[in-house]
C-alpha cells in the first residue's frame, strides 16, 4: 500500500512537470529583410552580361516584404554609369505594400566599361535588401572593308563582241580578274563585268544584266548570276582613303543615300542623245553615254552586290582612269567592299 502511494505521487509529479514544460511558447521568428527576384524569362536581363554600347535591355524586378516583417516603404532602381560619377535614377518610389514590381527597358551607355544596376527595397522598420547586376559595355569591334587597289580591266578596243582574252570580270572576294571562260566557271562570285564598245566606250555592268541580248548584243554573256547596282555619291578621294580604316558597315549609308547611275540601253552604233527613262539602264551599267564626266579620275560610286541566295554586300569604287587605243582598252579602279 505504501509503494502504491509512492508511485502515485511520483507519477503525479511527472505529469505536473510535463504539463509545465508543454505550456512554454516558442520564441517568435525574427523578421526577415525584403526579398528581390529578377524575371528570368527570355528577353530579360537577370545576371551579369556583356553587351555592345547603346544596347536596349529589359529588366523585370519583384520586391516583397520578408517573413514576419512589415510592409515595404520604398523601392529604388538606380544605375551607376561607367565613370563612377554619373548616377541615373531609373525609379525611386515610396510605397506601402507587401510587394512591388517593375518591368522596364533601359538603354545602356556608350562608354566602354561596367555599369552597376542597383535595385534596393526597404521595409517600414528600415531593413534593406540590395541586388546588383554588372553590365559590361564592350566597344564594338571595327571590321574594316576589303581594299583592292589598282584593279585594271582590259579589253580589245576594236571589237563589237566578247573579247575572250580580256581580263574583264571581277571577284570582290579576292580582287581577282578573270577572262570570260574563267568567269563563267565561277559565275556565282563574279560581281562586275567590263567591256569596251566603239559606241558606248568603257562600260562597267551587272553580270546578271549582261545576259540580256536586247541590250548588250555582241557583249552578252549567258552565265551572269550576280546583280550589281551602281549609285552616284558626293564622296572625294580623301573620303575614300579615310574609309579604308572605317567600320565596313558605314558603306551601306553611302549606297542608301546615292542616286542610281544611268546609261543608254540602245543598239551599238545608235548614238541617240535621249537619256530618258525608256532608253536607259538604271543603276546596272556605268559609262559616259549619258554623263561625260562619269569616268573622270577620282569619281566615287557606291555599289550593292547581290549574289545567288540573296547574299548582299556593299562597297565603293573609285575611278583611277580609262584609256583606249592601239587595240587595247583599260579601266583602272580601286575597290572598298564588305568582307
Amino acid at each position: 500500500m505504501r509503494w502504491t502511494r509512492k508511485v502515485a505521487v511520483v507519477m503525479l509529479g511527472l505529469t505536473l512537470s510535463m504539463g509545465i514544460v508543454g505550456c512554454k511558447k516558442n520564441p517568435p521568428e525574427e523578421p526577415q529583410p525584403p526579398t528581390i527576384t529578377f524575371t528570368t524569362d527570355q528577353g530579360y536581363v537577370y545576371q551579369d552580361v556583356t553587351v555592345a554600347p547603346g544596347t536596349v535591355l529589359r529588366i523585370g524586378v519583384t520586391a516583397c516584404k520578408g517573413n514576419n516583417a512589415p510592409q515595404l516603404s520604398s523601392f529604388t532602381f538606380r544605375i551607376v554609369r561607367v565613370s563612377g560619377v554619373t548616377e541615373t535614377i531609373v525609379q525611386a518610389t515610396k510605397i506601402n505594400a507587401d510587394c512591388y514590381r517593375i518591368d522596364t527597358a533601359v538603354v545602356v551607355g556608350q562608354t566602354p566599361g561596367t555599369e552597376k544596376w542597383i535595385v534596393e527595397a526597404t521595409d517600414k522598420d528600415g531593413r534593406t535588401t540590395t541586388r546588383t547586376l554588372n553590365i559590361t559595355i564592350q566597344a564594338a569591334q571595327v571590321i574594316t572593308p576589303a581594299f583592292y587597289q589598282g584593279i585594271t580591266f582590259t579589253y580589245a578596243d576594236n571589237v563589237t563582241q566578247t573579247d575572250p582574252n580580256g581580263q574583264a570580270f571581277l571577284n570582290t572576294d579576292n580582287g581577282q580578274l578573270y577572262t570570260e571562260s574563267q568567269a563563267s566557271a565561277n559565275a556565282a562570285s563574279i560581281d562586275m563585268g567590263y567591256f569596251y564598245s566603239p559606241s558606248s566606250k568603257h562600260n562597267l555592268a551587272s553580270p546578271a544584266d549582261m545576259t540580256n541580248s536586247n541590250i548588250y548584243y555582241g557583249f552578252t554573256i549567258n552565265w551572269g548570276q550576280v546583280q550589281l547596282t551602281i549609285r552616284k555619291t558626293n564622296l572625294t578621294t580623301t573620303d575614300f582613303n579615310n574609309l579604308q580604316s572605317a567600320n565596313q558597315d558605314t558603306l551601306i549609308n553611302f549606297f542608301n543615300n546615292g542616286t542610281d547611275v544611268i546609261a543608254k540601253c540602245i543598239p551599238p552604233g545608235q548614238n541617240s542623245s535621249d537619256c530618258q527613262t525608256q532608253n536607259v539602264c538604271t543603276g546596272t551599267r556605268l559609262n559616259i553615254s549619258c554623263d561625260n564626266t562619269a569616268l573622270n579620275a577620282g569619281t566615287i560610286y557606291a555599289i550593292k552586290i547581290v549574289r545567288p541566295g540573296g547574299v548582299t554586300r556593299y562597297g565603293l569604287i573609285k575611278i583611277n582612269g580609262a584609256n583606249a587605243g592601239g587595240g587595247q582598252a583599260s579601266l583602272s579602279i580601286d575597290v572598298l567592299v564588305q568582307r
